[in-house]
């Protein structure tokens, strides 16, 4: 991007939005990229760089150490109400529009004045509420006035932060999801919540955006049953195909869903704890089937990672890409779920049989730095153990 306007016209003008930088998971990342910005020199073009986050620290740090660039900041606080309001009908306007043209017996006007004033004072200046509402009632247009009025019929409590009116519109579109689940056999229940919670439940302990075909890989869940939750969720985790990266809508449905004090349905609420330890044991499954000595099948013990002579297609088929998530965040996962009597037989076992190998595959990935770190936490986790 930025090569490219070392040579524009100085007559030309270039915005770049960076949108919500503080879900950036590593704070490095975050450094890396106020780092850049601040560095460009570009004498001919008219750039304006535009950068959204909460006001975290380390961020508002990062831009009080830049004094050789001009920056400014804008805080939301500071936005008349009048004006948020203004902007959230007008995009609830344009996403109603699209309603009314799919469902037939819908008003010019509606859903009404009443409604929409109702709606922009759930949003709370919190644009992932509206924009979730809107997708809650797209997936669905034939019963988008159904659903409008079980939104707009929740009760949400006052004086608790903006959060409540989006917990509540969250949990509408769980419960909605799953509410055929009575009409189940019991059996058919106990496969349908274990499929919830092993699905959902490893994609919000995720270390890296997985997609689906990975995923049933890593979780030898089958990629029907995947898509199939996928596709019950769509509100609140995108998902475009198969091969596409599979991304919750926004990082406030990570925090609601795993928290039980927000998410009281106990049935949908995700023990992260559970899915972290759950996901180790894939990861584990993963890597003990597929390390081995001289994995991508090079012949040469002593090759190294950016000879000429590595064969990129035997690295990959060496290397799939669920085996390389298991590779890099095995150590993670355990870290964080924990260790109890009945994975210490499990890691001996594995760490007798395949630990050169894992280094071997984390050297391939570029990572030996990050395996030799990986084993000092491991160490301190067994010993304390």
């Amino acid at each position: 991007f930025f090569a490219k306007l070392q040579d524009v016209s100085p007559t030309t003008s270039a915005v770049l939005v960076i949108d919500a930088l503080d879900e950036c998971s590593n704070e490095n990342d975050i450094k890396g990229i106020i780092r850049t910005m601040a560095r460009q020199q570009l004498p001919h073009a008219r750039l304006r760089i535009i950068i959204t986050s909460r006001p975290e620290t380390l961020v508002r740090l990062e831009f009080s150490d830049k004094r050789n660039i001009l920056h400014s900041s804008l805080s939301l606080d500071d936005v008349p109400q009048h004006v948020i309001d203004a902007e959230f009908a007008r995009f609830l306007h344009s996403r109603f529009d699209a309603i009314r043209d799919h469902q037939e017996g819908l008003t010019e006007d509606w859903p009404g004045l009443h409604a929409l004033n109702k709606l922009l004072r759930r949003c709370g200046g919190l644009f992932i509420y509206a924009e979730t509402l809107c997708l809650y009632l797209e997936e669905d247009c034939q019963h988008s006035q159904s659903r409008l009025q079980t939104v707009l019929n929740k009760t949400t409590l006052q004086g608790k932060g903006h959060t409540t009116a989006l917990d509540d519109m969250y949990l509408t579109v769980l419960t909605n999801a799953f509410k055929n689940l009575s009409k189940l056999s019991e059996s058919e229940k106990d496969r349908s919540k274990d499929l919830y919670d092993h699905v959902v439940g490893t994609i919000v302990v995720l270390q890296d955006d997985l997609s689906a075909s990975t995923l049933s890989c890593l979780t030898r869940v089958s990629q029907i049953d995947i898509m199939a939750i996928l596709h019950r969720l769509r509100s609140v985790i995108k998902q475009s195909g198969v091969e596409s990266p599979i991304t919750l809508l926004h990082e406030t449905f990570r925090e609601f869903v795993s928290d039980q004090r927000r998410c009281k349905d106990v049935h949908l609420a995700v023990d992260t704890k559970t899915a972290h330890r759950r996901t180790f044991n894939d990861c584990l499954h993963v890597l003990s089937a597929h390390l081995k000595q001289d994995l991508c099948d090079l012949k040469d013990p002593g090759i190294a990672v950016d000879d000429p002579r590595v064969d990129l297609v035997k690295l990959l088929d060496g290397l799939p890409l669920h085996v390389q998530y298991a590779v890099c965040h095995w150590t993670s996962h355990l870290e964080r779920g924990g260790i109890d009597a009945a994975d210490l037989c499990a890691i001996d076992t594995f760490l007798h049989k395949h630990l050169l190998h894992w280094v071997e595959a984390m050297s391939w990935l570029k990572k030996y730095a990050e395996a030799v770190e990986s084993i000092s936490k491991l160490y301190e986790l067994l010993v304390t153990s």
